[in-house]
Protein backbone atom coordinates (compact mmCIF):
# COMPACT_ATOMS: atom_id res chain seq x y z
CA UNK A 1 0.00 0.00 0.00
CA UNK A 2 1.46 3.55 -1.36
CA UNK A 3 2.43 5.65 1.56
CA UNK A 4 -0.22 8.28 2.51
CA UNK A 5 -3.44 6.41 1.55
CA UNK A 6 -5.42 4.55 3.30
CA UNK A 7 -7.25 1.33 2.94
CA UNK A 8 -10.20 2.89 2.01
CA UNK A 9 -8.68 4.77 -0.89
CA UNK A 10 -7.57 1.68 -2.47
CA UNK A 11 -10.00 0.01 -2.41
CA UNK A 12 -12.04 2.40 -3.74
CA UNK A 13 -9.63 2.75 -6.81
CA UNK A 14 -9.33 -0.91 -7.45
CA UNK A 15 -13.23 -0.85 -7.68
CA UNK A 16 -13.35 1.79 -9.74
CA UNK A 17 -10.73 0.61 -11.90
CA UNK A 18 -12.38 -3.59 -12.57
CA UNK A 19 -15.56 -1.19 -13.46
CA UNK A 20 -13.70 1.05 -16.21
CA UNK A 21 -13.32 -3.17 -17.75
CA UNK A 22 -17.01 -4.00 -17.01
CA UNK A 23 -19.87 -4.41 -19.49
CA UNK A 24 -23.18 -2.66 -18.32
CA UNK A 25 -24.46 -6.34 -18.01
CA UNK A 26 -21.99 -6.85 -15.15
CA UNK A 27 -22.95 -3.74 -13.21
CA UNK A 28 -26.80 -4.34 -13.44
CA UNK A 29 -25.97 -7.70 -12.32
CA UNK A 30 -23.64 -6.61 -9.23
CA UNK A 31 -25.93 -4.27 -8.56
CA UNK A 32 -28.99 -6.68 -8.80
CA UNK A 33 -27.31 -9.16 -5.95
CA UNK A 34 -26.34 -6.27 -3.91
CA UNK A 35 -30.18 -5.38 -3.58
CA UNK A 36 -31.35 -9.04 -3.19
CA UNK A 37 -28.73 -9.37 -0.12
CA UNK A 38 -29.92 -5.89 1.48
CA UNK A 39 -33.51 -7.90 0.40
CA UNK A 40 -33.19 -10.71 2.37
CA UNK A 41 -31.19 -9.33 5.44
CA UNK A 42 -34.11 -6.60 5.59
CA UNK A 43 -37.21 -9.24 5.28
CA UNK A 44 -35.55 -12.67 5.27
CA UNK A 45 -33.34 -12.84 8.57
CA UNK A 46 -30.43 -13.13 6.62
CA UNK A 47 -31.62 -16.38 5.25
CA UNK A 48 -30.95 -17.01 1.50
CA UNK A 49 -34.78 -17.20 -0.43
CA UNK A 50 -35.34 -20.69 -1.67
CA UNK A 51 -34.82 -21.04 -5.67
CA UNK A 52 -37.47 -21.36 -8.13
CA UNK A 53 -37.86 -24.59 -9.63
CA UNK A 54 -36.48 -24.61 -13.39
CA UNK A 55 -39.10 -24.06 -15.66
CA UNK A 56 -41.60 -22.69 -13.53
CA UNK A 57 -40.85 -19.11 -15.03
CA UNK A 58 -40.36 -18.49 -18.71
CA UNK A 59 -37.55 -16.64 -20.41
CA UNK A 60 -37.83 -13.71 -22.74
CA UNK A 61 -40.31 -11.18 -23.31
CA UNK A 62 -43.99 -11.71 -23.85
CA UNK A 63 -45.30 -12.25 -27.18
CA UNK A 64 -47.61 -9.86 -28.91
CA UNK A 65 -50.35 -12.47 -28.32
CA UNK A 66 -49.94 -12.22 -24.82
CA UNK A 67 -49.75 -8.41 -24.73
CA UNK A 68 -52.55 -8.43 -26.57
CA UNK A 69 -55.09 -10.76 -24.31
CA UNK A 70 -54.20 -8.89 -21.21
CA UNK A 71 -54.93 -5.77 -22.64
CA UNK A 72 -58.29 -7.18 -23.95
CA UNK A 73 -58.75 -8.38 -19.80
CA UNK A 74 -58.82 -4.34 -19.25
Amino acid sequence: MPEGQSQDYVLLANVLDASRNASITDLIEGATLREMKRLQRKYNRGKKWSGVPVGALRPGRCTREEIQHRNEDK
